[in-house]
């Protein structure tokens, strides 16, 4: 069953590239590369002041409460 499915993948895959490699798509993925590289850097920052907030200002659970 697993080598049916990984032949498949395999062509699917290959057809994938020859078409990439006729449209000349690595033109295309260069001009996106540094937009793409600028939007996860923000994710991090983003995701580290997270936890920098969630220190600084820790948030008390029902549990915690008198």
């Amino acid at each position: 069953m697993f080598l049916p499915w990984a032949g498949w993948v395999c062509i699917w895959t290959s057809l994938f590239f020859t078409l990439l490699a006729i449209f000349n798509v690595c033109n295309v993925i260069t001009r996106f590369t540094r937009i793409f590289e600028e939007l996860f850097s923000m994710l991090i920052i983003v995701l580290f002041f997270q936890e920098a907030i969630k220190v600084l200002f820790p948030f008390h659970s029902k549990q915690n409460r008198l």
